[in-house]
Parts: C-alpha cells; structure tokens; sequence
C-alpha cells in the first residue's frame, strides 16, 4: 500500500479510463479530481452539493448524488432537515473552471 496523501474527508471516489481519480468533498460542497501526477483541481463546486457521495465517472462526465446525510434527524437533534428534490448531478470532466452543479443544456 502507498500513502498518496491528504485530502480530506471523502464519501464517494470514482476512477475514468485517464487513472484520474474523482472524490466527494462535501466539507466543500465539491467534487475534486486528482491527476496521476498527484494534483488536484475542481470539477465542480456549489453550496447545493450537500454531502455528495454515490459518483460515477464517464468519458465526458462525472455523475453524483446528493445524500443531504448530515441533514438527517440523528445528526440535527431529532429534526429533519433535508430538502427535496434529492438530486442527481453531472458536471463535465474538461472543464477548465469550477463549474455550477445545476447548470443544464437546453
């Protein structure tokens, strides 16, 4: 086993046929992607990525949920704080800058 580092906390990581690895962060509200080269840049980033976890990487995108697990009842004194819709976000992978989790084409 090698240590490739800290990057902090992590729900979910997906790899795309590159060996680019992508990973939640949902301290950050992101989704971060780490170069072989052991870089890392923003895919995406956006305060409505509430704990991101379930991700799937594609040749041209990346696909993740939004669990909102730390809006749940046993983290938030019994009160349930989550808010539909429960989403399903897919941000490009070329992408030279952070971009708008929400944003759609027409």
């Amino acid at each position: 086993m090698k240590d490739e580092g800290e990057k902090g906390f992590a729900d979910g990581l997906a790899m795309d046929a590159q060996d680019r690895l992508y990973i939640t962060d949902g301290e950050h509200h992101s989704i971060l992607r780490r170069w072989p080269d052991g870089h890392f840049d923003v895919v995406a980033r956006d305060a409505r990525i509430v704990w991101p976890d379930g991700i799937f990487a594609t040749a041209g995108h990346v696909y993740v949920t939004l669990g909102q697990w730390n809006r749940l009842p046993s983290f938030n004194g019994g009160k349930d704080l989550r808010e539909p819709p429960y989403l399903l976000m897919r941000a490009p992978l070329e992408a030279t800058a952070p971009v708008d989790a929400t944003r759609t084409k027409k």
